[in-house]
């Protein structure tokens, strides 16, 4: 039955959000970006992640190159193309994260070292300063040994293996950067550190009991604490988060934290719902739950918005950036949000980006071609084909973004449906669930269970008393298996390599004789009786044809196995990924044939 499966989340995508632009990296390895600096599908994958400044995007690709496009800092460094990334970064080749500031951008090398390139005016890249911008990265004097790095408007910042944070750049905000900004200075009261975040004004470390501490401005309260006019040179615990936190990001005067339970709190200025609330306007020194989101796998606060990448691939937006394309919505004909499970109302103001007072959203709303449209027709496919007697198969015609809920609607009162934005969820309300609308888990859970090969086993066993020639051995016991592997074909590399036969007390193993992948006609519930097409003949009324992987295992019948035995059937198998195993009660009892 449809309600009771439990597959598990997919693999997620990355996302990145700037001053202008956002971009997200598939699972796949291909890249795009919306907003100022449009990006259409990369035709090459193998990109790792993208991160974005203020007018240029960078590219960490897997061989460990980094290569950048736009404008960085006064640098010019060529356009961006489905098929072309701009530049090519010179002197770093063994890049494992990268990150980018306002105008410079910077790498982890494997060798835990740093090296910065792009505008480096405000000792954003170490010592010396410079007045000119570089496209060649160079190494960061002091960052030795570094876990994790961060960069922003003038400053660059590194989590050290040691568990202390340095930060160099007059924008870092710590006592003396401005005056000498190049200096490599460390964070006073910092001894736990496992990663940090800094954007425009402010910076947050998250530390190895799970919590969050932060310094710099504090207008709007994006240090946890109440909002003042001065500038916190060390940092702070910030209270009030649910759980202990297992990522965080620092925006434009807010800041975000990722839930170890994949949740989102956002803290901070909030004149652009940037919070992500769904209450416009009000500032809010506590961490708040971002309305609508489970599963979230990565968060990135950018400029007056955030957005997030979801177990699953989904990616949802929030708050109002310049230009609102950053948002990647076109919902102008989307109607209100819906959340089930939040504790929200959704008022007038969270109409589509386009509604003239906010120009924005203040909860999440799905991006455009990274919302859950494709997984939603994936779904229902995939029900209509397990389930024809409640869903009878039909066509979908879906794009993103979606509604608050797209339904579809089945003969004899049975219906699904998905929330559009927000984390996607699947529900059901028919006969099956006494009228009751009933949710069903994620969406992403369905996809992955739907997009498994649907391997399926048949089998018939027999013992042949009849008289023969004289053969080497016991080989008077057939099994005869089908696989049919549904509509996503059969895994790569996909060989049977043993049949058991098991009753209560007794397991026998029976090797495979013989193998054989062919197009055979079968019905729903016949694919073992091995039927054929001529060539040009049609397909039979109430038939259809597709590959079956069909055989024959045979062996020795031992003592206690008999004809009229009712047996289970298990097939074993391998594939290039690994092995697994398929199991089925034998078509009747075990056969006599002479």
């Amino acid at each position: 039955m449809l309600l009771a499966a439990t597959p598990a989340p997919a693999t997620a995508t990355t996302v990145s959000a700037g001053y202008d632009t956002s971009c997200s990296v598939s699972d796949t390895g291909a890249a795009q970006c919306w907003g100022a600096m449009a990006l259409a599908k990369t035709s090459t994958a193998g990109i790792a992640d993208v991160r974005v400044g203020k007018g240029f995007g960078c590219a960490l690709l897997k061989t460990g190159t980094v290569s950048c496009w736009g404008t960085m800092g006064g640098l010019s460094l060529g356009a961006a193309s489905a098929d072309t990334l701009g530049t090519p970064i010179t002197g770093i080749s063994d890049a494992i994260q990268l990150v980018a500031g306002a105008s410079h951008a910077c790498a982890l090398s494997r060798f835990r070292e740093v090296y910065c390139w792009g505008d480096g005016s405000q000792g954003q890249l170490g010592e010396p300063l410079r007045a000119t911008p570089t496209a060649e990265a160079t190494k960061v004097p002091g960052f030795s040994g570094t876990w994790r790095i961060a960069a922003g408007n003038g400053s660059t910042c590194a989590a050290l293996t040691i568990r202390t944070v340095v930060c160099v750049g007059a924008g870092s905000l710590l006592e003396g950067a401005q005056s000498d900004p190049g200096k490599a200075r460390t964070v006073p009261g910092i001894r736990n550190a496992y990663d940090v975040s800094i954007f425009d004004g402010h910076a947050c470390v998250l530390l190895g009991n799970d919590k969050v501490a932060c310094w710099g401005n504090n207008q709007h309260g994006e240090l946890g604490a109440p909002a003042s006019s001065g500038v916190a040179t060390s940092p702070f615990d910030v209270e009030g988060l649910l759980g202990p936190v297992k990522a965080l990001t620092a925006g434009h005067r807010f800041t975000c934290a990722l839930l170890a339970n994949a949740t989102l709190q956002c803290w901070g200025n909030n004149a652009n719902a940037q919070l992500g609330t769904g209450l416009p306007y009000a500032d809010s020194q506590a961490p708040t739950q971002v309305v609508g989101i489970t599963e979230a796998a990565e968060v990135s606060a950018g400029q007056g918005y955030a957005c997030t990448a979801l177990y699953g691939g989904y990616v949802n937006c929030w708050g109002k950036p310049e230009p609102l394309q950053a948002m990647g919505h076109g919902l102008c004909d989307t109607h209100i949000a819906t959340y089930p499970g939040f504790d929200y109302v959704a008022s007038r103001d969270n109409l589509p980006v386009c509604h003239a007072r906010l120009t924005g959203a203040i909860t999440p709303y799905s991006v455009q071609g990274l919302g859950p449209a494709h997984d939603i027709g994936l779904v229902l496919d995939w029900a209509e084909k397990t389930l024809p007697s409640l869903f009878p198969a039909r066509s979908h015609s879906l794009a993103d973004p979606l509604q608050d809920f797209y339904t579809e609607n089945y003969p004899g009162g049975h219906t699904l449906a998905v929330t559009g934005h927000g984390t996607p969820r699947l529900f059901y309300q028919g006969p099956e669930s006494g009228g009751s609308v009933v949710e069903l888990g994620t969406l992403a859970h369905w996809a992955q269970l739907a997009a498994r090969p649907a391997l399926a086993l048949q089998a018939t066993v027999w013992i042949d008393y009849m008289p023969g020639p004289p053969s080497p051995g016991c080989n008077n016991l057939f099994a005869a298996y089908a696989v049919r592997a549904g509509t996503t074909g059969f895994p790569a590399g996909f060989r049977a390599t043993s049949v058991r036969l098991e009753k209560p007390g007794l397991v026998v193993d029976v090797p495979v004789r013989d193998r054989y992948l062919y197009a055979r006609l079968t019905t729903a519930a016949d694919w073992l009786s091995n039927r054929g097409r001529l060539p040009g003949a049609p397909i039979p009324p109430g038939m259809m044809e597709e590959p079956v992987y069909s055989g024959v295992a045979q062996g020795c019948p031992p003592a206690g196995l008999t004809p009229g035995d009712d047996v289970d059937v298990v097939l074993f198998y391998t594939t290039d990924q690994g092995s697994g195993s398929l199991r089925v009660k034998a078509k009747g009892p075990i056969l006599a044939t002479s």
